[in-house]
């Protein structure tokens, strides 16, 4: 949406890039808006200035160099620059922790055993062998059961199910 800040930044623009024809600019820089940043905060007097000053091949600002003037005035509004990483939160400093007593450290340490005994105790429970018992019998499949399969699925055919194919088949 073009709004009243963009289309007066445009129109200034055009009286400071093209003082002879500011209404043909300033109609080329009102289209140039859809396909730049919508934040009018950043249509100020010292985006325009940066535009109208900026190094530039041509007479006129062209849209490179207008959207480079708003990208940086944007990366300038955040938080953080872009450009040197975001550093996080500061927070404070850690109060150094007490030494633990004879008393904390059997304590901690009982803790710590009973919970790895459990885990060895759930990974050996998840990890045991079926009994054969329970065991399903396997299935293979016949040489004649491979080679259709192969045919079917278009893999390339070894010789000894050719073989068995032609003796099915013939």
């Amino acid at each position: 949406m073009i709004t009243r800040p963009k289309r007066e930044w445009c129109a200034m623009l055009a009286k400071l890039t093209s003082p002879m024809d500011p209404e043909t600019a300033a109609r080329a820089f009102v289209d140039m808006l859809p396909m730049l940043p919508p934040d009018d905060t950043l249509y100020t007097r010292q985006t325009l200035d940066a535009a109208a000053t900026c190094d530039r091949r041509t007479s006129v600002p062209t849209f490179a160099d207008i959207s480079r003037v708003l990208g940086e005035a944007q990366r300038a509004s955040l938080p953080y620059d872009a450009r040197n990483g975001y550093t996080g939160p500061q927070f404070p400093a850690l109060a150094p922790a007490k030494p633990m007593t004879p008393e904390e450290r059997k304590q901690t340490a009982a803790v710590v055993a009973q919970k790895v005994a459990a885990l060895k105790a759930e990974m050996a429970r998840d990890c045991r062998v079926m009994p054969e018992a329970n065991r399903p019998e396997p299935k293979y499949l016949t040489p004649l059961q491979l080679a259709l399969a192969a045919r079917q699925s278009g893999a390339i055919m070894r010789p000894d199910w050719a073989a068995v194919l032609a003796d099915y088949e013939g």
